[in-house]
C-alpha cells in the first residue's frame, strides 16, 4: 500500500471537487479499465472554457478515477452523498502517495492517540521528516509547498476528515457497509486512511464491525 514512489503535488490542480469528479465519473460510466485522456474531451466534460486548465484538471481527475475498482466506481455513481465523498477521498489517497502518507503517518496517528488537532506544524514536520526519503520535495518552491498545504487541508475539510480549514479538528469516520465492502474486496489496508485502527480493520474483515 505504501511505497517509495516519488511524491507528486499535482493534486493542487484540483482539490476535492466532488461535483466535478462526479461529472467525470458519469461521462466515463461506459468505459472499463484504465481511461486515457486522449479518449475524452476534458473541456466538454468540465465546462471550463479554458482548454489548458481543463486538461490539467482532467489529468488529475483521471488519476483518481483510474485508481478505483469497478465496484468503487459504481458506488461513486449510485451511492449516498456520504458514500460518494468517501469514494472520492479513497480515489485521492489511492492515486497520491503524498496525501496517503500524510493521512497514515500524521492524521491517523494523532487520531489514534486522541490528539484531534491538526496544525501547520504537523505539515511542516511531515515535510521535514520526508525529505531524506523523498529528495524531490527539495525541488519544490516554498510557495508550491504552501499551496499544497492549503489544498491538502481543503481536501480534508471537504472530505469530512477535519471539521473545517480553520479549526482542523479531526473527526471520526462513519462508513457504510457497502463502502467498507468495496474497500475490503480491494485492499482492506486502505481503511486506514479513514482512521480505522488495526483492531477495527480486523473486525471489518471478520464482519464484526
Amino acid at each position: 500500500m505504501v511505497g517509495s514512489m516519488k511524491y507528486s503535488l499535482s493534486f493542487t490542480a484540483a482539490s476535492f471537487r466532488l461535483h466535478d469528479f462526479l461529472r467525470v465519473a458519469r461521462a466515463l460510466a461506459n468505459y472499463e479499465g484504465t481511461v486515457d485522456s486522449i479518449e475524452i474531451n476534458a473541456e466538454e466534460i468540465l465546462g471550463k472554457g479554458n482548454q489548458k486548465t481543463s486538461k490539467r484538471e482532467m489529468a488529475e481527475f483521471l488519476k483518481r478515477y483510474n485508481a478505483l475498482t469497478a465496484t468503487q466506481r459504481n458506488l461513486l455513481l449510485d451511492g449516498t452523498i456520504d458514500e460518494q465523498k468517501h469514494v472520492t477521498f479513497l480515489a485521492i489517497t489511492k492515486s497520491n502517495s503524498f496525501i496517503r502518507d500524510f493521512m497514515l503517518e500524521v492524521v491517523r496517528d494523532k487520531f489514534l492517540v486522541f490528539d484531534f488537532q491538526l496544525t501547520d506544524g504537523d505539515y511542516r514536520s511531515f515535510i521535514n521528516r520526508k525529505i531524506e526519503l523523498h529528495p524531490e520535495l527539495e525541488n519544490f518552491a516554498d510557495s508550491t509547498l504552501e499551496k499544497a498545504r492549503q489544498t491538502l487541508f481543503k481536501i480534508l475539510a471537504d472530505a469530512g476528515i477535519i471539521n473545517n480549514i480553520k479549526d482542523r479538528t479531526i473527526l471520526q469516520q462513519w462508513l457504510s457497509p457497502l463502502f467498507i465492502k468495496s474497500v475490503t474486496d480491494d485492499n482492506n489496508q486502505f481503511l486506514k486512511v479513514f482512521l480505522l485502527s488495526e483492531k477495527d480493520i480486523n473486525l471489518v474483515v471478520h464482519d464484526e464491525y
